[in-house]
């Protein structure tokens, strides 16, 4: 807290937290009081859509609209009179909020359109109720998911909009002109988020994507390739144990025989750096013994695409980044990420390193620990190993039929 009067001596009016540090996040806390989360309140906002339609279904759930019932409370005299029904259609009672979004003409016929070949039941008694039927709806389909998430604040947004139409400009409302609105903002949350998908433009079309079974894992094998010949493969890797850190890594001929393994303690520092070091020490002895041809591995993606000058290094590893580029670049070695599955040898010499304070060297595979040497037989003998691995939504493939 600050204080205007300079004459004024500033003192601590928040303790700073156990760790030692001070967080904003703590004192905002302190100073305002939260008001408790309303899952229902959640579940309305949503990227793919326009802010209007959300913040339109946030006022009418918490009955923030200009309806003739709230207006009446004002003691403003009202004629009744419903502008989502039929012309002909006589009442006694002033239009509500559950009435426009539920029980209206035009409601009734836009949610049972959609929900129906969803599986959605649509006889709720009230706004807040049918929200929620949609938002509960369980399914595993992607685009169903999305579909359920958005849908109920389109509807909202489309039967308010023709509801003022009618009242204010007399502009009575077409059903087959809401539900081609509705059917394009679906298709553009769509077709923003699942870019390699085609759901074609009709709502049947739509609702055939949300029953198909799409594929949403990729499952990859993974094996550790051994180097072609004349050439020697390095694999590095990096380890953190209480905040020390060390890196490991082995040097493999064609024949997958071992000719050189390490473990070096690398004390206290970054998880970036720890595997930029390993992999440092590795390169560096290969160039001194004579490897022309080295094909290093690492499974960090960040360290390979800046050595490889493809991204950027951030501003704390920038020095070890370019002390790596070096003797790669005049050497023309070969640096590729690989998965950690293809790294197991290096990733446990790394562990080992924290055993002692000072570089451990392996002439030979007799010499290296027997965790190890399982690791380097299992690389040998080549089993695969498999990833199953989530494809992202813009990847997702579907074409309709």
């Amino acid at each position: 807290m600050v204080d205007n009067n300079v004459e004024v001596i500033d003192i601590q009016v928040k303790e700073v937290l156990q760790h030692g540090k001070f967080s904003i996040g703590s004192a905002c806390r302190e100073l305002r009081q939260e008001r408790p989360s309303n899952h229902l309140d959640n579940r309305i906002w949503h990227s793919k859509i326009p802010f209007k339609m959300s913040f339109l279904t946030w006022r009418a759930i918490h009955n923030r609209l200009s309806i003739d019932k709230s207006v009446a409370r004002l003691g403003i005299p009202l004629e009744p009179n419903y502008y989502c029904c039929n012309s002909n259609k006589v009442t006694s009672e002033l239009e509500s909020v559950d009435h426009i979004f539920c029980h209206g003409d035009l409601a009734k016929r836009l949610w049972s359109y959609f929900a129906g070949p969803l599986g959605i039941n649509n006889n709720n008694t009230n706004l807040k109720l049918r929200l929620l039927n949609y938002w509960n709806h369980r399914t595993k389909n992607p685009f169903c998911v999305l579909i359920i998430k958005i849908i109920p604040a389109i509807i909202c947004w489309e039967i308010w909009r023709s509801r003022c139409c009618k009242k204010f400009e007399e502009v009575g409302y077409s059903t087959y002109r809401l539900i081609s609105n509705v059917l394009f903002f679906i298709l553009q949350a769509l077709k923003n988020k699942f870019a390699s998908a085609s759901f074609g433009n009709t709502w049947s079309t739509i609702c055939q994507a949300c029953e198909a079974s799409i594929q949403q894992k990729v499952t990859i094998q993974v094996k550790w390739i051994k180097p072609q010949l004349e050439s020697v493969k390095l694999n590095s890797d990096g380890s953190c144990l209480n905040r020390e850190y060390g890196g490991g890594g082995t040097v493999r001929d064609p024949t997958r025989r071992v000719i050189f393994a390490y473990a070096i303690p690398l004390g206290k520092g970054t998880s970036n750096m720890e595997k930029e070091a390993a992999m440092l020490f590795g390169l560096v002895w290969c160039s001194r013994n004579g490897n022309t041809i080295v094909w290093g591995e690492t499974d960090s993606l960040l360290l390979t695409k800046c050595i490889n000058r493809e991204w950027k290094p951030p501003w704390n590893i920038a020095n070890y980044i370019e002390s790596i580029q070096k003797p790669v670049e005049e050497n023309e070695f070969i640096i590729t990420h690989c998965y950690r599955e293809a790294n197991k040898p290096a990733d446990k010499l790394a562990a080992i390193s924290h055993a002692s304070d000072v570089i451990q060297i392996f002439n030979s595979f007799s010499e290296i620990s027997t965790s190890v040497r399982g690791l380097i037989n299992m690389d040998r003998w080549n089993p695969p190993s498999f990833r199953i691995k989530e494809i992202k939504d813009r990847n997702l493939v579907y074409d309709h039929p």
